[in-house]
């Protein structure tokens, strides 16, 4: 094949340009894979929207545990203190004992957590509105712990 029909074909495939370089696009492929994670991860590891959630997610978890802190703490006033009718339900089921309820509380976080994980991966959008929602149902729950 001529040296003219072989360039032709490659700026047809659009791997090299008339002058021989290569297209900005195909540079990228002759770089360390590493050196293409860092520079596509590290800015978007320390972005605004990632840091906010991250906060948000936490405050979630810190509330929830400081909840069932508070629950296994005071075991032995839940019977008479609890006012969640289904949180009275579910210690009713096991002779008022707590344990089966932290049980079922902490799967429910995790569950929770891990699916806000999920949606803010896949669509920041609802994954920081289902957070801060979360945090502001959080806040409340944590006034009501602390002062009430």
């Amino acid at each position: 094949m001529s040296k003219n029909l072989q360039s032709e074909l490659k700026l047809s495939n659009g791997l090299t340009s008339l002058s021989g370089n290569q297209n900005p696009q195909d540079q990228s492929l002759n770089q360390n894979p590493v050196q293409m994670m860092k520079r596509k991860l590290i800015p978007d590891l320390f972005s605004l929207s990632n840091a906010f959630f991250c906060i948000l997610w936490l405050w979630v978890a810190f509330v929830s545990s400081v909840d069932n802190y508070l629950v296994v703490r005071f075991r032995s006033d839940m019977p008479h203190g609890e006012k969640n009718p289904v949180a009275r339900f579910i210690m009713r089921l096991d002779d008022w004992d707590v344990s089966s309820f932290v049980g079922i509380k902490m799967f429910c976080t995790i569950l929770v957590l891990g699916l806000l994980a999920i949606i803010y991966s896949k669509c920041k959008y609802s994954g920081l509105k289902y957070v801060v929602i979360l945090s502001l149902f959080q806040a409340a729950l944590f006034y009501y712990l602390i002062w009430m």
